[in-house]
């Protein structure tokens, strides 16, 4: 994973349809997840991201695309 690991895995162990939701994608579509929180600049945009993530993985947010 990338360099923001452990604040995406601490946010996942706490939602578990988020979580297992993760492992069942393919491993191009982690990495996708991984590598957006990773693109954030700003502290505050990563936490953002970390916690739209783990909405969309549990079906909470509809997927965006630009």
């Amino acid at each position: 994973m990338g360099k923001h690991q452990q604040d995406f895995e601490t946010a996942l162990a706490g939602d578990e349809l988020a979580r297992q939701t993760f492992s069942w994608l393919a491993p191009s579509h982690r990495h996708d997840f991984v590598s957006w929180i990773d693109a954030a600049v700003a502290e505050r945009d990563r936490f953002t991201r970390i916690q739209a993530a783990v909405d969309i993985l549990a079906g909470r947010e509809a997927v965006r695309r630009n």
